[in-house]
């Protein structure tokens, strides 16, 4: 298993969630869906800016119904200045219709679920770059 909520920011400047709950096998659920035009956060014909400091937040909160997890993402693009000014970019609620399709049926068993008690991973993934840099990284867990 994998359990695992993605939030991204494609160098395109696309933003988007995708839930995965077995590494490997089958699908990721995606949100905006593939077959749904793309989200953008900056302009579409511009992608993220080159040579500037971006602020990413991920938020992932169980909802007080127990029942739903919020997926959020945020987007600072003044440097942290005086905290920054964090602007929502994407929202999505996985109230357990988020379906997660995979090869075999090996998510038969799991057709709807939510990502709430299992343990949490924090991982930052680039694809197809020679070099990236992070300041200020901080992970936190709010109970």
């Amino acid at each position: 298993g994998a359990n695992t909520y993605y939030g991204r920011f494609t160098y395109d400047g696309r933003v988007s969630f995708e839930k995965e709950l077995f590494h490997g096998h089958g699908d990721e659920a995606q949100f905006p869906p593939p077959d749904a035009p793309s989200h953008y956060a900056w302009p579409e014909d511009e992608g993220i800016p080159t040579n500037e400091w971006i602020g990413f937040k991920f938020v992932v909160k169980t909802l007080p119904d127990n029942g739903s997890v919020l997926l959020e993402l945020y987007r600072d693009l003044t440097d942290g200045r005086n905290g920054g000014d964090w602007e929502k970019v994407l929202e999505f609620i996985d109230t357990g219709e988020w379906y997660v399709e995979a090869e075999e049926g090996i998510c038969n068993d799991f057709p709807h679920n939510k990502i709430l008690f299992t343990p949490g991973f924090v991982f930052i993934r680039n694809d197809f770059i020679d070099e990236a840099e992070y300041k200020n990284f901080s992970i936190r867990e709010i109970t």
